[in-house]
């Protein structure tokens, strides 16, 4: 479950699937509604995001074509994956940084929590299992929590908590947006990085499979 050390701050649940139903402001208001087409082997191909209106009616105001440079676009706008968010390239110190822009030119930055010491302005408060938002100055704009699984009990549902002044459309979408992408890459990145741990541990050189 997502939290928010703002009594301001909009937190939002994905009950369902973090790529897929409900997303919801509390137990009985859907805001969002996504859904995630896939291909035959199992990979995303598309990803819409729905908002729910006050009459329960949805509209299309974001969509994520993951295939072909990963096509966005966000109310109707062609945002361009390699404009409005860019992946920075990692070093030793730090994990990625992904950087996109929200209406008005604002600059935000998605960073991966369990990074090291160095990534993070020193005032920007720690959480552990989630990606963090920042503005340029490190004032932080929204926690994304991941899914949780367990084995004997119900999951707990990603979260994410939004900042108030970004807690509206459109920014709340680019920022919904940008979570999906960068949460799927960081699954990938992990996904990755377990295969080939498991690789080596086998005795299987790393990269040829």
């Amino acid at each position: 479950m997502s939290t928010s050390n703002s009594s301001t701050a909009l937190t939002l649940t994905f009950p369902d699937d973090p790529f897929s139903g409900r997303v919801n402001d509390s137990p009985e208001t859907t805001l969002y509604l996504l859904s995630t087409d896939k291909s035959s082997l199992g990979g995303m191909k598309e990803t819409f995001i729905d908002r729910v209106g006050p009459d329960g009616a949805p509209e299309r105001v974001a969509g994520i074509h993951w295939r072909n440079g990963m096509d966005v676009h966000v109310r109707g706008k062609d945002c361009g994956a390699l404009v409005t968010l860019k992946r920075s390239e990692e070093d030793i110190f730090s994990l990625p940084e992904y950087w996109f822009t929200v209406e008005g030119g604002r600059e935000l930055c998605w960073k991966n929590n369990e990074a090291s010491r160095f990534t993070l302005p020193r005032s920007c408060p720690k959480t552990n299992g989630s990606l963090q938002c920042f503005t340029a100055s490190g004032e932080r704009v929204a926690t994304y929590s991941e899914q949780l699984k367990r084995l004997l009990h119900s999951n707990d549902p990603a979260g994410l908590s939004v900042e108030q002044g970004y807690s509206e459309p459109p920014v709340l979408e680019y920022i919904l947006v940008s979570a999906l992408i960068v949460e799927r890459d960081r699954r990938a990145t992990v996904g990755a990085a377990t295969a080939a741990a498991s690789a080596g541990a086998a005795g299987i050189p790393i990269g040829v499979f």
